[in-house]
């Protein structure tokens, strides 16, 4: 990462321009981010790229300027110049001297850009992850919610529909609904069984719930009769211990080893992650055409539920 670093920012030379591209070097992760009034800040791990913007006209175009810098080195810092460029401009050009085309994470914090009008700027522009960042309120949150429509993944930390009421189950259950590829529900995001049942994602992470041994028993048998189509990994921790012999009972399953673990990659973009389960329950659809793994993780006094559902 550090000879990128000091690559990217070389590039002020056309020389080194030419030579990063030639040798196709690559950040190991791109975030992009919105984040106040004049600045879009794009992250790749170690290395930073700061716009700033000036002199703003929001319906056109925008007059600014690139740091960049090597947070490891405070010394390498490069400032461009690109005048009249709009800020889906500036999103390029800064993914251009990294070589990459979509940045991975798109993050929208407080500020002055509305989100309908970001969304505008980013016409054409396809984005793979949507981050909420924390300063974002609930009404800003909901704007953010309906422009982007189509991102396939998204981190949110608090259910924007809440507004200290009751879950509002009806504007929920249409976020949920949507076709994810990743979703991650924070701890301000609190899901119950019929909401984790609609939720309509590849790969589902919760960190907040209710759920009861109970719970569990639903979710394995709705999946079993076709809850859940899409689903390839479900996983959040419970409060509580789960007896195994208790989850599974009445359950058509097949008990693995604990020596057994397989794997199951993730591929996103320019990232990919794995998950690993170790021994637990083979359990199959009524219809045979797919089976899927119980892992149990008991602790102390909490338990680690993992679903992986197999092709």
């Amino acid at each position: 990462m550090h000879l990128l670093s000091t690559m990217t920012i070389a590039q002020c030379s056309k020389k080194c321009y030419n030579l990063v591209k030639s040798l196709n070097l690559k950040a190991d992760m791109i975030e992009v981010s919105v984040e106040e009034s004049y600045v879009i800040h794009v992250n790749s791990g170690s290395f930073e790229t700061v716009v700033i913007l000036q002199n703003i006209a929001l319906d056109t175009m925008l007059v600014g300027s690139v740091l960049a810098c090597d947070v490891n080195q405070d010394d390498l810092d490069v400032t461009w110049e690109k005048p009249n460029n709009r800020v889906i401009d500036w999103i390029r050009f800064v993914l251009d001297l990294i070589n990459e085309k979509v940045p991975y994470t798109f993050e929208i914090g407080d500020g002055e850009y509305e989100p309908e009008w970001i969304h505008g700027s980013l016409n054409g522009f396809k984005l793979r992850q949507l981050l909420f960042s924390d300063d974002c309120d609930d009404e800003r949150a909901r704007s953010i919610i309906e422009c982007f429509t189509t991102v396939p993944m998204i981190y949110i930390k608090r259910n924007p529909y809440l507004n200290g009421q009751p879950i509002e189950v009806e504007q929920t259950s249409k976020f949920l609904m949507r076709n994810y590829e990743f979703i991650a529900l924070g701890y301000e995001f609190p899901m119950d069984i019929d909401l984790l049942l609609i939720t309509n994602g590849i790969y589902i992470e919760i960190l907040n719930h209710n759920f009861s041994l109970k719970n569990l028993r639903v979710i394995l048998k709705s999946w079993m009769n076709g809850a859940l189509p899409n689903l390839q990994y479900l996983c959040f921790e419970m409060n509580q211990r789960v007896n195994q012999d208790e989850l599974m009972h009445g359950i058509h399953h097949q008990v693995i080893s604990q020596e057994i673990v397989r794997e199951k990659i993730f591929n996103y973009q320019t990232d990919s992650f794995t998950v690993r389960a170790r021994g637990g329950f083979n359990i199959r659809k009524f219809n045979q055409q797919q089976f899927a793994t119980v892992d149990l993780n008991n602790k102390r006094a909490s338990c680690y539920f993992q679903l992986f559902v197999w092709d």
